[in-house]
């Protein structure tokens, strides 16, 4: 599945995420699922297995991954695709998630957009819960692309926003100020209430809605990282 594939070679990601795929699956053997928040209007759209948008940030992308593999699409039934960017960075993501049988759909704001926005539209007819990573690929970080608010003003889907932390990482120096599991952390996953857009919004309404959802989801990622440095105040925070 894909929208205008890159034109490079693909062997060397394939093969770098078959090597990614094992040393995230044996290092998450020791990392714990310690809490999964969700509230009672969001459970039911989850236990129902479609008809509704994940959002997360762009710094939580590997936590959202393993939850969203293991949680809404093994356990909820969910039939899950992400939007990847065509970056070479985003084709080693793709391959990575089509180990554990994540589809993706190429494209981002700045390449690829319209075929993958119409890609993404044709697989949520199909019954598929689309995955967005909000303020990627390439930021600001934590600033919202529209192209969430404009599928779910298209689908009538509600978004389910959520946050995904550990109580140990490692931050990365990036762009998104990515973060790592160290051995043995435990990962929090919280979700807000369903986020819902009005139906035939144009550009001013997808960029006000869009601030909106911003202000919620900025919300919930502090209040989580609050508690977890309360939580586990002797567990230091390291930055790479």
């Amino acid at each position: 599945m894909s929208s205008s594939p890159p034109r490079y070679s693909k062997t060397k990601y394939i093969l770098g995420s078959f090597l990614i795929h094992w040393i995230l699956n044996v290092w998450y053997l020791f990392v714990r699922n310690k809490e999964i928040k969700v509230p009672a209007e969001s459970q039911k759209f989850i236990d129902q297995g479609r008809g509704y948008i994940i959002a997360g940030f762009h710094e939580a992308t590997l936590s959202l991954y393993r939850h969203a593999t293991a949680y809404l699409q093994d356990r909820k039934g969910a039939k899950l695709v992400a939007l990847v960017s065509q970056s070479k960075d985003g084709e080693i993501i793709c391959q990575t998630f089509a180990r554990n049988n994540l589809a993706s759909i190429r494209g981002s704001s700045s390449r690829g957009g319209i075929a993958a926005f119409k890609s993404i539209l044709k697989e949520t007819r199909n019954g598929a819960v689309p995955i967005f990573t909000v303020d990627g690929p390439r930021g600001p970080r934590h600033v919202i692309k529209p192209g969430v608010i404009a599928t779910a003003s298209l689908t009538q889907f509600p978004i389910l926003y959520l946050h995904s932390h550990y109580d140990r990482y490692i931050r990365f120096n990036s762009w998104d100020r990515h973060f790592f599991p160290k051995f043995g952390a435990r990962l929090h996953v919280w979700y807000g209430e369903p986020f819902f857009v009005p139906k035939g919004l144009e550009e001013k309404g997808l960029e006000e809605y869009a601030i909106l959802l911003q202000k919620k989801m900025k919300e919930l990622a502090s209040q989580m990282e609050e508690m977890i440095h309360s939580a586990y105040p002797d567990n230091s925070i390291d930055t790479a």
